[in-house]
Formats: structure tokens, sequence, C-alpha cells
């Protein structure tokens, strides 16, 4: 049986994970050397397209574009920490004796996990349930070029309770077609996440411009008491050349 399992950067997705490694050993062959192809456990991560913001200034209408070097070093972040979620997903699948194999996908989960399905012949996709409702159930029309049928679509949440107590194994070798689509909230909350470190960001290149700016008016404050001291210097010796020519005459 090939399994799938969706991980992202919430906890219930590594209790779903330690789930299907605890319940599903008999579908996953476990291994000596975890680089053998029997027997193989799918990650994958789906992370949000990177869109660059505008965001408002103020009430006059005057708009801030986020900058290029912003734009690339939140991409650069965002790749990194899909590297980071997977790589503790696969450690997990090591430390188990389990072939696992990793994606990491741009783009919306829902339409992303099931082409990732659908190319790679998954039996089974996992994925944990945050506390916010269940997903709902729904019907993937996938036509088959040769056979023109349908292929059902059924859901299965993996809740943290779930992961700890449930024993043995939780599924049939004869497991139909399943897969558990990812929840819209996934990607509403990621987004919310990198919109937070771009405002940051933009925040503190907005500080250091501050205190660039406040760091040049001290020295024009500076240079502007230099030119009065001139000025009163400049005053002070007229006045004198103005005395000694009364004298004079």
């Amino acid at each position: 049986m090939r399994v799938m399992v969706a991980v992202d950067e919430s906890e219930e997705s590594f209790y779903a994970l330690q789930w299907t490694l605890d319940n599903l050993s008999n579908g996953i062959t476990a291994t000596n050397e975890p680089s053998m192809e029997s027997g193989m456990l799918c990650l994958v991560h789906v992370q949000p397209p990177f869109h660059p913001a505008v965001y408002p200034l103020g009430p006059g209408g005057a708009a801030f574009y986020t900058p290029p070097a912003v734009m690339e070093s939140v991409k650069k972040g965002q790749e990194g920490n899909s590297v980071a979620i997977v790589s503790r997903g696969a450690k997990m699948c090591s430390e188990k004796m389990i072939k696992s194999e990793t994606l990491i996908l741009e783009g919306d989960p829902k339409d992303m996990i099931c082409q990732a399905i659908e190319q790679m012949h998954v039996d089974l996709l996992v994925v944990g349930s945050r506390g916010l409702g269940k997903i709902k159930r729904l019907m993937l029309q996938q036509k088959n070029s040769n056979s023109g049928q349908a292929k059902a679509v059924e859901i299965k949440e993996v809740t943290e309770t779930e992961s700890v107590v449930v024993p043995g194994n939780a599924f049939k070798e004869n497991v139909p077609d399943a897969i558990t689509l990812a929840e819209a909230a996934m990607v509403r909350r990621t987004s919310v996440l990198e919109k937070t470190k771009i405002l940051d960001t933009i925040l503190d290149q907005n500080q250091e411009q501050l205190r660039s700016l406040e760091a040049e008016f001290s020295k024009l404050e500076e240079a502007a008491a230099e030119v009065d001291v001139q000025i009163q210097l400049l005053i002070t010796k007229k006045r004198s050349f103005f005395f000694k020519g009364t004298r004079l005459h």
C-alpha cells in the first residue's frame, strides 16, 4: 500500500505522521536499509505561492509596494521552512526504518495534493486535524484515460488523541483508494504568516530609515549651529571694523 502524509508547520500534521507509522506498519514495509524501495511512504508539503503585496501608508491613498529584496528574503525563508518541515518528517520515518520520499509543492494544497496522488498512484493520504471542524467529504472525479471510470474520494482525519490511543493496524490491506484533502484554513493560515513576515521586514526597514534620518537631522542641526557661530563672528568683526573707522575720523 502506497501511503502519503501531508505535513505542515503544525504539530497536528506530525501527530498524523506518527499515527501512520504506528498503525499502518503492515502496509508499509520496514527495512534495515531505509534507502531501499520496499514500502515507501511519501511526505508532501504544499506551500502557498508568494504574491507581492501593496500596503496603504495612510488615508491619503499612498501605497507601499513590497521591495524586491524583501520579496526575495521572504521567499527564501519560505523555502527554508518547507525543507525543515519535510526533513523532520523524513527523520521520523528513518527512525522507524521506513523508506520515505519527500515532495515540496507550491500552489493550492487541494489541487496540488490531488495531482500528486494521481501521478504517484497513492492508495491513501493522511492529514492531521487542527480542531477546526470536520473536513468536508468530497468526490474527486478523475477520469481514467483507459477505463473512463471515476475514482471516489473519501476523507480520513487523524486527531492528536486518535494518533495516541488507536492500537494496532487501523486499516486492512485492501484499503480502498482514498485521499484526505487539506483544509482551506491551511492556506489562509500560512498566507497570514507570510504577510506578517513581510510587514515585520518592512517595519524593520522603516525603523532603520528613521534612525538614519534622525542621524542626518542631528548632523544638520550641528552644522546649523556652526553656521550660527560663524555668523556671530562675522557680525562681531564687522562691528569692530566699524568702530575703528569711526575713531579714525
